[in-house]
């Protein structure tokens, strides 16, 4: 089972049933716990090896988002899904990615775009 925070505009809004193990997923509010193959959805898996918690412990500290109202408000800039996974794992919320799009989007307005057509 995967325990995943999204946005209300997710795929994932309402307790889905997995057409392939039948399972009925919990949603509470924007945190959902579904089943690895309607989380990924014919995607693939990307795993990253980083030191972090316990299992056990990461998945407690999720479970108990899940069970107790959330983890906040969805925002894709400082609250998202990355957020999630890296408080559950490290105790820190944080996000590489939006951190990198971000810096992008700045370097672009301050020095242009990358290519000039």
């Amino acid at each position: 089972m995967v325990i995943h925070f999204q946005s209300n505009f997710g795929r994932f809004i309402g307790p889905p049933v997995c057409q392939k193990c039948r399972e009925k997923g919990k949603c509470n509010g924007e945190i959902a716990k579904l089943c690895l193959d309607c989380f990924l959805d014919g995607a693939s898996l990307e795993i990253i090896e980083t030191r972090s918690k316990p299992a056990h412990e990461i998945i407690k500290i999720a479970t108990d988002f899940l069970g107790n109202g959330g983890f906040g408000r969805y925002n894709f800039l400082s609250n998202n899904c990355e957020h999630f996974a890296n408080y559950c794992r490290t105790g820190l919320a944080f996000s590489t990615r939006t951190k990198n799009v971000v810096a992008t989007a700045v370097d672009t307005t301050v020095h242009g775009p990358l290519v000039n057509l």
